[in-house]
């Protein structure tokens, strides 16, 4: 019986988290990515299970004297309030991309304006008396790190 309460708190916690979100068009930034990066992030796109095909991606890319780290994350969905946080978005096989800062030009090109889909949800309303009301920690959310050095990708990390 007290696993089928947790089991069913869980479930109302996913319920809830997972629907809060809804799908708004955001103006921003449109870039091209170069065609090696467009390479590497094509493995990314083609090994996607279908159960993750909805999240929202992230790529950061943080330079390391001659060196590039390369961090593609995802996401449930975006708080309202962190959108102005991107600097733009990118696609590679129909799937878009945020981009968190301003990125070399090595890896990319602005294109202008563009418009991006994104699932946005208000920032939680955390109550201390009920601190798992409306969070949900999720540790399985897939991942990916690239190094690029002296014009080689090489992979760090890859969620699968």
């Amino acid at each position: 019986m007290k696993l089928f309460i947790l089991f069913s708190f869980f479930l109302t916690v996913c319920f809830d988290v997972f629907t809060q979100g809804e799908y708004v068009q955001v103006k921003m930034e449109k870039y091209i990515a170069s065609s090696m990066l467009e390479s590497e992030i094509q493995i990314i796109v083609d090994k996607i299970k279908p159960k993750d095909s909805q999240l929202c991606f992230v790529v950061n890319i943080e330079p390391r004297g001659d060196d590039y780290i390369i961090f593609v994350s995802t996401t449930i969905s975006v708080y309202k309030t962190a959108i102005p946080e991107y600097v733009g978005y990118f696609e590679v096989k129909e799937r878009q991309f945020l981009m968190l800062q301003n990125t070399p030009e090595l890896f990319f090109t602005s294109c202008g304006q563009g418009t991006i889909s994104i699932n946005v949800e208000p920032e939680p309303d955390v109550d201390p008396q009920k601190p798992f009301s409306t969070l949900l920690y999720v540790d399985e959310l897939p991942m990916w790190i690239m190094r690029y050095e002296k014009g080689i990708f090489t992979t760090v990390f890859a969620a699968y």
